[in-house]
Protein backbone atom coordinates (compact mmCIF):
# COMPACT_ATOMS: atom_id res chain seq x y z
CA UNK A 1 0.00 0.00 0.00
CA UNK A 2 3.05 2.59 0.90
CA UNK A 3 5.19 1.57 -1.96
CA UNK A 4 2.48 2.20 -4.86
CA UNK A 5 3.16 5.89 -3.95
CA UNK A 6 6.90 5.47 -5.31
CA UNK A 7 7.39 6.09 -8.75
CA UNK A 8 10.51 4.12 -9.23
CA UNK A 9 12.32 0.94 -7.27
CA UNK A 10 9.48 -1.33 -8.26
CA UNK A 11 9.90 -4.10 -11.13
CA UNK A 12 6.74 -6.03 -11.83
CA UNK A 13 4.98 -7.56 -14.97
CA UNK A 14 2.86 -4.90 -15.43
CA UNK A 15 4.26 -1.28 -16.04
CA UNK A 16 4.63 0.05 -12.60
CA UNK A 17 5.33 3.55 -13.67
CA UNK A 18 1.82 3.34 -15.05
CA UNK A 19 0.56 2.26 -11.86
CA UNK A 20 1.97 4.75 -9.98
CA UNK A 21 0.26 7.59 -12.56
CA UNK A 22 -3.27 6.04 -12.10
CA UNK A 23 -2.94 5.42 -8.35
CA UNK A 24 -2.50 9.00 -7.96
CA UNK A 25 -4.54 10.39 -10.26
CA UNK A 26 -7.48 8.16 -7.92
CA UNK A 27 -6.26 9.46 -4.85
CA UNK A 28 -7.07 13.06 -6.80
CA UNK A 29 -10.16 12.30 -6.91
CA UNK A 30 -11.15 11.47 -3.26
CA UNK A 31 -12.82 14.93 -1.06
CA UNK A 32 -9.65 14.98 1.31
CA UNK A 33 -6.71 13.59 -1.63
CA UNK A 34 -3.92 12.33 0.75
CA UNK A 35 -5.24 12.34 4.05
CA UNK A 36 -8.55 10.08 2.75
CA UNK A 37 -5.81 7.74 1.00
CA UNK A 38 -3.85 7.22 4.43
CA UNK A 39 -7.09 6.92 6.53
CA UNK A 40 -8.17 4.20 4.81
CA UNK A 41 -4.95 2.16 4.35
CA UNK A 42 -4.60 2.96 8.38
CA UNK A 43 -7.92 0.87 9.30
CA UNK A 44 -7.01 -1.90 6.40
CA UNK A 45 -3.39 -2.29 8.18
CA UNK A 46 -5.61 -2.33 11.88
CA UNK A 47 -7.91 -4.54 10.57
CA UNK A 48 -5.43 -7.20 9.51
CA UNK A 49 -3.37 -6.77 12.75
CA UNK A 50 -6.77 -7.48 14.39
CA UNK A 51 -7.61 -10.77 12.41
CA UNK A 52 -4.42 -11.97 13.56
CA UNK A 53 -4.53 -11.07 17.24
CA UNK A 54 -8.68 -11.86 17.94
CA UNK A 55 -7.33 -15.70 15.76
CA UNK A 56 -4.85 -16.49 17.83
CA UNK A 57 -5.81 -15.05 21.34
CA UNK A 58 -2.26 -12.04 20.85
CA UNK A 59 -2.21 -9.12 22.82
CA UNK A 60 0.37 -7.44 20.50
CA UNK A 61 1.65 -7.93 16.87
CA UNK A 62 5.08 -6.82 15.85
CA UNK A 63 5.81 -6.77 12.19
CA UNK A 64 9.73 -7.07 11.52
CA UNK A 65 11.33 -6.66 8.30
CA UNK A 66 14.55 -5.28 7.99
CA UNK A 67 13.96 -3.83 4.29
CA UNK A 68 10.85 -1.49 6.06
CA UNK A 69 14.27 0.67 5.55
CA UNK A 70 12.76 1.41 1.94
CA UNK A 71 9.46 3.12 3.69
CA UNK A 72 10.43 4.30 7.18
CA UNK A 73 9.65 7.51 6.82
CA UNK A 74 6.21 6.83 4.96
CA UNK A 75 5.82 4.82 8.30
CA UNK A 76 6.75 7.52 11.03
CA UNK A 77 4.75 10.08 8.89
CA UNK A 78 1.13 8.34 7.91
CA UNK A 79 1.10 5.53 10.34
CA UNK A 80 0.50 7.27 13.58
CA UNK A 81 0.66 5.66 16.88
CA UNK A 82 2.78 2.80 15.28
CA UNK A 83 6.04 2.43 17.54
CA UNK A 84 9.05 1.44 15.52
CA UNK A 85 11.87 -0.14 16.78
CA UNK A 86 15.29 0.33 14.80
CA UNK A 87 17.92 -2.64 16.10
CA UNK A 88 21.22 -1.41 14.52
CA UNK A 89 24.57 -3.48 14.12
CA UNK A 90 28.07 -2.45 13.18
CA UNK A 91 28.12 -1.88 9.62
CA UNK A 92 31.48 -3.78 8.90
CA UNK A 93 30.04 -6.82 10.68
CA UNK A 94 26.77 -6.07 8.54
CA UNK A 95 28.71 -6.38 5.63
CA UNK A 96 30.61 -9.55 6.76
CA UNK A 97 27.91 -11.10 7.27
CA UNK A 98 26.36 -10.78 3.69
CA UNK A 99 29.27 -11.53 2.44
CA UNK A 100 30.28 -14.64 4.65
CA UNK A 101 26.92 -15.77 5.12
CA UNK A 102 24.63 -14.81 1.96
CA UNK A 103 27.60 -15.07 -0.60
CA UNK A 104 29.39 -17.54 1.36
CA UNK A 105 32.88 -15.53 0.62
CA UNK A 106 32.57 -13.93 -3.16
CA UNK A 107 31.63 -9.66 -2.46
CA UNK A 108 31.48 -9.70 -6.00
CA UNK A 109 27.29 -10.41 -5.18
CA UNK A 110 27.29 -7.34 -3.18
CA UNK A 111 26.90 -5.64 -6.51
CA UNK A 112 23.64 -7.05 -6.48
CA UNK A 113 21.25 -3.91 -6.46
CA UNK A 114 19.24 -5.15 -3.39
CA UNK A 115 22.45 -5.49 -1.18
CA UNK A 116 23.51 -2.07 -2.84
CA UNK A 117 20.53 -0.96 -0.89
CA UNK A 118 20.61 -2.67 2.23
CA UNK A 119 24.38 -1.45 2.81
CA UNK A 120 23.86 2.14 1.54
CA UNK A 121 20.70 3.03 1.22
CA UNK A 122 19.46 1.50 4.41
CA UNK A 123 21.94 3.51 6.93
CA UNK A 124 21.06 6.89 5.03
CA UNK A 125 17.07 6.40 5.66
CA UNK A 126 17.73 5.09 8.90
CA UNK A 127 19.65 8.27 9.85
CA UNK A 128 16.92 9.99 8.46
CA UNK A 129 14.18 8.60 10.40
CA UNK A 130 16.16 8.95 13.62
CA UNK A 131 16.83 12.75 13.21
CA UNK A 132 12.97 13.34 13.26
CA UNK A 133 13.58 13.02 17.20
CA UNK A 134 10.26 10.77 17.23
CA UNK A 135 8.89 9.79 19.93
CA UNK A 136 7.89 6.54 18.61
CA UNK A 137 11.11 5.79 17.82
CA UNK A 138 13.51 3.90 19.74
CA UNK A 139 16.80 2.72 18.87
CA UNK A 140 18.57 -0.16 19.48
CA UNK A 141 22.28 -1.44 19.07
CA UNK A 142 23.11 -4.98 18.56
CA UNK A 143 26.40 -4.91 20.54
CA UNK A 144 24.28 -3.35 23.73
CA UNK A 145 21.56 -5.69 23.16
CA UNK A 146 23.95 -8.62 23.59
CA UNK A 147 25.82 -7.81 26.53
CA UNK A 148 23.25 -6.25 28.90
CA UNK A 149 20.10 -7.78 27.78
CA UNK A 150 18.25 -7.46 30.78
CA UNK A 151 18.72 -3.62 30.53
CA UNK A 152 17.90 -3.19 26.99
CA UNK A 153 14.71 -5.79 27.12
CA UNK A 154 13.51 -3.76 29.93
CA UNK A 155 14.03 -0.47 28.48
CA UNK A 156 12.68 -1.49 24.99
CA UNK A 157 9.33 -2.95 27.41
CA UNK A 158 8.62 0.43 28.71
CA UNK A 159 9.00 2.14 25.11
CA UNK A 160 6.55 -0.63 23.81
CA UNK A 161 4.31 -0.13 27.25
CA UNK A 162 3.90 -3.64 27.64
CA UNK A 163 5.01 -5.82 30.79
CA UNK A 164 8.68 -7.27 31.61
CA UNK A 165 9.77 -10.23 33.21
CA UNK A 166 13.07 -11.75 34.01
CA UNK A 167 12.12 -15.03 31.53
CA UNK A 168 11.46 -11.85 28.28
CA UNK A 169 15.42 -12.28 27.43
CA UNK A 170 14.80 -15.75 27.16
CA UNK A 171 14.70 -18.01 23.72
CA UNK A 172 12.83 -21.23 24.88
CA UNK A 173 12.20 -22.30 21.50
CA UNK A 174 10.32 -19.54 20.41
CA UNK A 175 12.30 -18.75 16.94
CA UNK A 176 12.70 -22.38 16.29
CA UNK A 177 10.26 -22.87 13.31
CA UNK A 178 10.67 -18.87 12.03
CA UNK A 179 11.34 -18.59 8.04
CA UNK A 180 14.31 -16.05 8.30
CA UNK A 181 16.04 -16.80 11.86
CA UNK A 182 20.36 -17.24 12.08
CA UNK A 183 21.00 -20.79 11.67
CA UNK A 184 24.45 -20.52 12.61
CA UNK A 185 23.96 -19.87 16.60
CA UNK A 186 20.51 -19.33 17.59
CA UNK A 187 19.89 -22.80 18.34
CA UNK A 188 23.21 -22.93 20.87
CA UNK A 189 21.91 -20.39 22.88
CA UNK A 190 18.75 -19.78 24.79
CA UNK A 191 18.85 -16.39 25.33
CA UNK A 192 21.30 -13.58 23.85
CA UNK A 193 25.08 -13.84 24.24
CA UNK A 194 27.48 -11.47 23.37
CA UNK A 195 30.20 -13.95 22.00
CA UNK A 196 29.96 -12.86 18.19
CA UNK A 197 30.22 -8.78 18.79
CA UNK A 198 33.74 -8.66 17.04
CA UNK A 199 33.48 -11.92 15.52
CA UNK A 200 33.75 -10.14 11.84
CA UNK A 201 37.13 -8.85 12.62
CA UNK A 202 38.44 -12.41 11.71
CA UNK A 203 37.60 -12.25 7.91
CA UNK A 204 38.74 -8.80 7.68
CA UNK A 205 41.94 -10.54 7.49
CA UNK A 206 41.61 -10.79 4.14
CA UNK A 207 43.09 -8.32 1.98
CA UNK A 208 40.44 -7.79 -0.69
CA UNK A 209 37.61 -8.11 2.12
CA UNK A 210 39.78 -4.92 4.07
CA UNK A 211 39.83 -3.04 0.95
CA UNK A 212 36.37 -3.54 0.69
CA UNK A 213 35.39 -2.18 4.35
CA UNK A 214 37.66 0.84 4.12
CA UNK A 215 35.83 1.48 0.60
CA UNK A 216 32.28 1.02 2.48
CA UNK A 217 32.96 3.25 5.05
CA UNK A 218 34.35 6.28 2.90
CA UNK A 219 31.07 5.06 1.14
CA UNK A 220 29.00 5.52 4.18
CA UNK A 221 31.22 8.57 5.54
CA UNK A 222 31.84 10.14 8.93
CA UNK A 223 28.62 11.46 9.27
CA UNK A 224 26.22 8.88 8.72
CA UNK A 225 28.43 6.58 10.76
CA UNK A 226 28.40 9.19 13.66
CA UNK A 227 24.78 9.35 13.68
CA UNK A 228 24.23 5.75 13.60
CA UNK A 229 26.34 5.76 16.65
CA UNK A 230 29.18 3.83 15.29
CA UNK A 231 32.59 6.52 14.75
CA UNK A 232 34.36 6.24 11.67
CA UNK A 233 37.79 6.22 13.60
CA UNK A 234 36.67 3.71 15.63
CA UNK A 235 35.64 1.30 12.83
CA UNK A 236 39.08 1.77 11.26
CA UNK A 237 40.94 1.07 14.61
CA UNK A 238 39.51 -2.13 14.67
CA UNK A 239 40.14 -3.18 10.91
CA UNK A 240 43.19 -5.34 11.32
CA UNK A 241 46.28 -4.21 9.76
CA UNK A 242 46.96 -6.15 6.22
CA UNK A 243 48.78 -5.32 2.70
CA UNK A 244 46.49 -3.19 0.78
CA UNK A 245 44.84 -5.61 -1.52
CA UNK A 246 44.37 -4.69 -5.65
CA UNK A 247 40.40 -5.97 -5.21
CA UNK A 248 39.88 -6.15 -9.27
CA UNK A 249 43.56 -7.26 -10.21
CA UNK A 250 42.24 -10.63 -11.59
CA UNK A 251 39.08 -9.06 -13.79
CA UNK A 252 39.34 -8.34 -17.44
CA UNK A 253 39.24 -4.67 -18.20
CA UNK A 254 36.01 -4.44 -19.28
CA UNK A 255 34.49 -6.24 -15.77
CA UNK A 256 36.69 -4.24 -14.15
CA UNK A 257 35.29 -0.66 -15.70
CA UNK A 258 31.77 -2.10 -15.00
CA UNK A 259 32.88 -2.80 -11.32
CA UNK A 260 34.46 0.50 -10.32
CA UNK A 261 31.73 2.69 -12.51
CA UNK A 262 28.96 0.86 -10.24
CA UNK A 263 27.58 3.57 -7.88
CA UNK A 264 28.89 2.18 -4.73
CA UNK A 265 32.72 2.78 -5.65
CA UNK A 266 31.02 6.20 -6.90
CA UNK A 267 33.37 8.10 -3.54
Amino acid sequence: MIYNLKEKGINAEYQAQYAFKNITNFINLLPNKYEDYWDCTNRYIDSLYNKISDSKDYHYVLDKCPRYYHIINEIIEFIPNSKIVILLRNPLAVLNSIINYNFNGDWKNLLDNDRIHDLVTAPKNIVNAISRNSNDIHVLHYENLVKRPEKHIYELSKFLEIPFNNNSIYYNNLFKDNFGKDNKSLHLHNKPVSNYVDSWIENFHNPSINTLGRLYLEKLGESTLAKLGYPQDHLLDKLPSVKKSRLFEKFSTRKKNEILNHSFFDL
